[in-house]
């Protein structure tokens, strides 16, 4: 399967899912092996009681992310481990995050992602450990 192809078939699932991530809003912008990229718009139900953008929100996003990056090698994947760091509360109307796999081993992803507000600044960071569990369709 050519690099094009995968990408066509990542899109298409990424578009077919329900759920957690098609009611947050998440939507995939790129990927590429060991590369995935995605925003959010941020809604009223992204907000906590102090009205900034919620943690879960920023994580789940974060997580989804890095799942997709550590999955556009071929295979599917499960979070075993994570850690984030919020760097600046977030009030703007969207959020992009960038995964970069760090290592792909037989058994383990390790990938790190940046999530960056509408101004172009760094708000979160952090690093999720994958397990991978079968082979996946892009």
């Amino acid at each position: 399967m050519t690099k094009e192809e995968r990408r066509d078939i990542a899109f298409k699932y990424f578009d077919s899912i329900g759920g957690f991530i098609k009611n947050n809003n998440f939507k995939l912008i790129d990927i590429d092996e060991g590369y995935c990229e995605m925003e959010a718009l941020i809604t009223e139900t992204s907000m906590n009681p102090y009205n900034i953008c919620h943690g879960g929100f920023l994580f789940g996003l974060l997580d989804t992310c890095c799942g997709y990056c550590a999955a556009s090698e071929g295979r599917g994947c499960l979070t075993v481990n994570s850690s984030i760091n919020y760097l600046k509360a977030v009030t703007g109307t969207k959020v992009k995050v960038i995964g970069k796999t760090i290592k792909s081993g037989i058994n383990i992803a390790v990938v790190e992602g940046n999530v960056f507000d509408d101004q172009d600044r760094l708000v979160c960071n952090g690093t999720v450990t994958y397990y991978y569990k079968e082979e996946q369709d892009f």
